[in-house]
């Protein structure tokens, strides 16, 4: 965000004007190319095609991912806290390591991803699909995983403390490998 200064107008009235710089995603991987990695709150990339895209370790703070084709994308290390990634497709993506605190991913499509070491404390995953995801050594402490689809996901010293874990009509899957 670029601030200007504080102008009166109206007879006194303060205004504060600023400009909002949002990048699209061709600026956004032309950045991360140069080696820019700070990205919070200046991404909106709704819907966007982000296939097999590498951003290990990029500040993706706030980002509105809502959408977006992220299918075997590569996130590891980075930092998606509070990002909108809902109906999102991350099929197959990297997400090792990553820091998901609060993100909001419901409906988001998670099928094969690799969240190992992850950080997912409070975020959203109504009805997300963890189909053959790998969660090992990952926190879930307050997350939301109403109606999440756990079937074939390797489950290995997982923090599940204050999650919200309902099934509700979808039957829990016997495939679900739990390791210590």
């Amino acid at each position: 965000m670029n601030f200007a200064k504080p102008k009166c107008v109206n007879g006194g009235t303060m205004f504060l004007f600023f400009n909002l710089s949002i990048m699209t995603a061709k600026e956004l991987l032309e950045k991360y190319k140069s080696g820019e990695r700070n990205f919070s709150g200046k991404v909106d990339l709704r819907g966007a095609n982000l296939n097999e895209v590498n951003l290990t370790g990029a500040d993706l703070r706030g980002a509105d991912l809502r959408g977006a084709f992220l299918d075997q994308a590569n996130l590891s290390e980075a930092n998606l806290e509070g990002a909108e990634m809902g109906e999102a497709n991350l099929t197959g993506a990297d997400l090792r390591g990553a820091n998901l605190t609060k993100a909001e991913l419901t409906m988001a499509n998670l099928t094969g991803a690799n969240l190992t070491g992850a950080n997912l404390t409070g975020a959203n995953l109504t009805e997300v699909n963890l189909y053959n995801a790998e969660l090992e050594v990952t926190n879930l402490s307050g997350a939301n995983l109403t109606g999440v689809d756990l079937s074939r996901v390797k489950l290995g010293r997982v923090t599940l403390s204050g999650a919200k874990l309902t099934i509700g009509q979808k039957k829990l899957a016997s495939d679900v490998a739990v390791y210590n």
